[in-house]
Parts: structure tokens; sequence; C-alpha cells
């Protein structure tokens, strides 16, 4: 069963803190046709779902009975409304079609904020994919470029699997807030770079990368949509939290086995991907 759902309740699907029927517990509404990534079920007939809103990610509960498997063109389709998306990345095989949905589901409701032009600032991914991705347009065409640099990463960090942990290649992932998780394969000790990343998981009860690197590894596994913005918003701040994000003779000051140019993300981003994202976004 696919993990992208949309509301179908025909006004607003309350989503609860707790997985039962009390006024005190309802921290939002979600309108009709709102996406949810599903993360695992509760007492019937509630599950554990995420979700943005107002552009914040929310945790919650809410019934299954007013969920449907999500429709929307490029989010909840079968393999034939990817095309261009599905191109294969190294030695990684072709993206997980789940693993789209998810990626598109989250770019359609992702604050906008998180794409817009930084002109000075030169760690920003943006500035480092102009050659292969630029020059960038409106917000949309913005948003699709950094939902290709997701979809490539991913495929080299995880090869798409969400429950990817510790890299015991790495000897520099030797305890909870350096082991890296999640798709995208971020570590907690990532969270110096930005105050907006420490706000993103304090709800969460994370407030301390030496002392909460295994609730943050849980959540990066668990929950999608925060672990997509968290690598969006991290790679406006740097691109030395990834190795494939190291371009040329920065490559030398990490580890193996990325020491070749085809190892990088680079060669392997698609302006056709990118074109097809954009219209999953339009």
């Amino acid at each position: 069963m696919p993990n992208v759902f949309a509301v179908s309740a025909s006004t607003t699907l309350n989503l609860r803190s707790s997985p039962e029927l009390r006024p005190d517990n309802i921290v939002g509404a979600m309108p009709h046709g709102q996406i949810v990534t599903k993360l695992e079920d509760a007492d019937p007939p509630f599950v554990k779902v995420s979700t943005t809103l107002g552009g914040e990610t929310l945790t919650g509960f809410c019934s299954r009975d007013f969920l449907e498997a999500a429709e929307t063109e490029g989010s909840g389709g079968t393999a034939e409304k990817f095309d261009k998306t599905l191109t294969e990345v190294f030695t990684r095989g072709t993206p997980k079609q789940a693993f789209l949905q998810e990626l598109v589901a989250w770019g359609k409701t992702a604050p906008e904020a998180i794409f817009t032009d930084q002109p000075d600032n030169k760690k920003d991914i943006y500035a480092s994919v102009t050659e292969e991705l630029g020059p960038f347009g409106d917000i949309t065409h913005r948003k699709a470029c950094m939902l290709e640099v997701m979809r490539v990463l991913a495929g080299f960090e995880s090869s798409w699997k969400w429950n990817t942990g510790r890299d015991s290649h790495n000897p520099a992932e030797n305890s909870p807030d350096t082991n890296s998780a999640g798709a995208f394969q971020v570590s907690a000790n990532s969270l110096v770079f930005g105050d907006d990343l420490k706000s993103l998981v304090a709800p969460h009860g994370i407030l301390n990368a030496k002392g909460d690197g295994d609730a943050f590894e849980a959540l990066m596994k668990t929950n999608h949509p925060l672990a997509m913005e968290y690598i969006a918003r991290l790679m406006r701040h740097t691109r030395k939290a990834n190795g494939p994000l190291y371009k040329g003779s920065e490559r030398n000051h990490f580890a193996p086995p990325f020491d070749r140019p085809e190892q990088s993300v680079y060669p392997w981003l698609s302006r056709h991907a990118v074109a097809e994202f954009q219209a999953f976004l339009a």
C-alpha cells in the first residue's frame, strides 16, 4: 500500500496528538485533498501521519476512513506517470516510484522560503548546480531543481531507502550525533549549520545534537516530509554534510569511495527530469 494519501473528507479532517477522539488533542485541521504520509498504523481507525500545514511539518493521528490513495499527478499514480525522473543514477539503479511520489507531494506543499534566491550565498546548492540546471526561473522551477538534486542525492546515499542507517565504512560515524540516517544520510551534528534546522526538529524533542542523536536518527527514518525539508534547508547552508555533493577539488577532503567525478551527483542531474518535476508541481 502506498504511503502517500490525500484527505477525502468533504470539509476538513482533524489531526490529533493522540489516537483518540478528544476535544483537547486537535493539532490541526487538514482540508480536502491535503497530502499526508502514513508513518504507521495505530489503534483503529487511526493511523499516524505526517503532513505540512501552513509551512509547518506536523505529525499526528487521523482517521484512516477519510484517507484515500493520492491520485494527484506525479504524487500518487502509476509508474507511467514518471518518465524522465526515473533516470538511472550511477550504479544505484532507478528511483523507487513511492519515493518519487513522496518527493513531489512534499514539493507541492513545501514553504517557498526554502527555495528563494540567495545571490550572495556561495555555499548554497543552487550556486553549485548552476551549470547543470541553471539559470533558475520562478519559484516552481527552483523547487523542481531542488527536487532533482534530492532525487539524485537519495540515490547515492541510500538507493532511495528511508530506513538506511549508519555508514559502517565511514570511521567518522562513531557516535549517535555523527551517525547518518534516512534516505539522505544526514546526522545530528549537521544541526550546527543553521538555526532553521534546529527549529525544524525542536518540536520533536531534539534540542541537543550530542544528547539527541538517536532521536534524530529515528526522525530522519520515519518522518519523511520533515526529512525532505531538512535536507533541502541543509543544502541551502552547505554541501559539505553530504559527500556526493562535493565538487572538483573539494572531493579531496572527503573519504573514499567518492574519488571520481561520476561518483558525485552532478553528472547525473537531468534538465529533463527538472522539467517533469516542474510540470507535476505546476
